[in-house]
């Protein structure tokens, strides 16, 4: 055991230590802290305060290790227990945040925690184990406690998880919707993304971003709003000549019907991709398929699609563009007249293997995952109800 002079160096060390943290200068405090716990190394309170400066200087497995030492040595409560879990999960240790998240939750009511951070992090924790109402619990009420209503980070999260339970539970709301077309997880994903949007000027100016609001109106069954959103990302981006900005406008334009007021504008925009990446990117061609189609240049945009599939054929395997080329090549062949041979590209887009794996989307320059298989969801539905209906003449 240390001695009573070894307990009172430590102390002042901690004192020392508080000082440099309100001073924001980390790096020094956390230099006081090691040596506090050198001198006293079994002292909870001393492990728990350089835990939380190894926490802030981002040194999360530090702060795991620490903080699963302080459960150890004190009687443990809710708040010490969800901050263990915390710091092991943002050390990707997930098997162990969820254990300290269960012992949390037994020895007390987790609506007594008030601290929108905290519910934050533990709603994190519930979308890794893909615990989706809990997170949006979570996340719900750490939206109603924030006192600034400023965290557009909290608003993307929160967003993401109520789109991210993906195509099996859309459908399954699908075969039980009787009434209406709207899918209330998707429309409020869609409200928390606008408000993130005017939170932080950036992403109202990021066609990344754009694209996913576009693509969560769409599935929601907000028409308006998603041709809104085309139509801001046409005014912001439509002079672009940048190959990639401009794929992903018109491919946003190109995902549902009547998107533009003039579908030539998304046709212009695909061309310009494909002609600035040489002629011969899959994805591109795709797009400019797709875009071709919404315009009803159909014999054109079957040429597009079949360019797209041989660019993709050469990587011989099955992935995303190839899902694509099929839905839009069943919507070109319908729009010719051929609803028999149009239902064939349809049957061999939904057995094709889902080529997605869900990963956050922390930013908004990289999708969510939730992105690509809705936008797989939507085409599908459309497909399907045109071939419910009357093929044209």
């Amino acid at each position: 055991a240390p001695s009573s002079a070894a307990k009172t160096s430590a102390q002042e060390h901690v004192k020392a230590g508080k000082e440099y943290e309100e001073k924001m200068r980390l790096s020094d405090a956390i230099v006081r802290f090691n040596r506090a716990v050198t001198l006293d190394p079994r002292n909870p309170d001393i492990l728990h305060k350089r835990a939380r400066i190894n926490g802030r200087l981002y040194n999360w497995p530090a702060a795991a290790t620490e903080l699963a030492l302080v459960v150890s040595l004190k009687e443990s409560d809710v708040e010490l227990l969800l901050e263990c879990a915390i710091a092991h999960a943002k050390s990707h240790k997930l098997s162990a945040a969820k254990d300290y998240f269960d012992r949390a939750f037994a020895i007390g009511d987790p609506k007594n925690v008030t601290d929108p951070s905290v519910l934050q992090e533990c709603a994190k924790i519930y979308v890794a184990l893909s615990r989706w109402d809990e997170a949006i619990d979570h996340y719900g009420r750490a939206l109603e406690l924030e006192a600034a209503k400023s965290n557009w980070s909290l608003r993307v999260e929160c967003a993401n998880v109520y789109a991210e339970p993906g195509l099996a539970k859309l459908t399954k709301r699908e075969d039980r919707r009787t009434k209406s077309d709207k899918e209330p997880d998707l429309i409020r994903a869609a409200v928390l993304l606008q408000e993130a949007s005017e939170l932080n000027s950036i992403l109202g100016k990021s066609v990344f971003f754009e694209l996913r609001l576009a693509t969560v109106r769409l599935a929601g069954g907000d028409i308006e709003g998603y041709r809104g959103t085309c139509a801001k990302m046409l005014k912001d981006f439509g002079t672009t000549n940048d190959a990639t900005t401009a794929n992903n406008v018109a491919w946003a334009c190109a995902l549902g019907p009547k998107a533009l007021a003039n579908p030539e504008r998304a046709v212009e925009l695909a061309e310009l991709a494909v002609k600035r990446s040489g002629g011969s990117h899959a994805n591109y061609l795709n797009t400019l398929g797709a875009a071709l189609c919404r315009a009803e240049r159909f014999a054109e945009a079957a040429e597009a699609l079949n360019k797209s599939r041989k660019a993709f054929g050469k990587f011989g395997a099955i992935d995303e563009g190839s899902l694509w080329d099929k839905y839009f090549t069943a919507l070109t062949i319908h729009g010719i007249g051929h609803p028999d041979i149009a239902r064939v590209w349809l049957d061999q887009a939904t057995a094709s293997p889902n080529p997605w794996s869900r990963f956050p989307g922390d930013t908004f320059q990289e999708p969510p995952g939730w992105q690509h298989p809705l936008q797989q969801y939507i085409l599908r539905r459309e497909v399907e109800s045109l071939l419910r209906s009357p093929a044209p003449k």
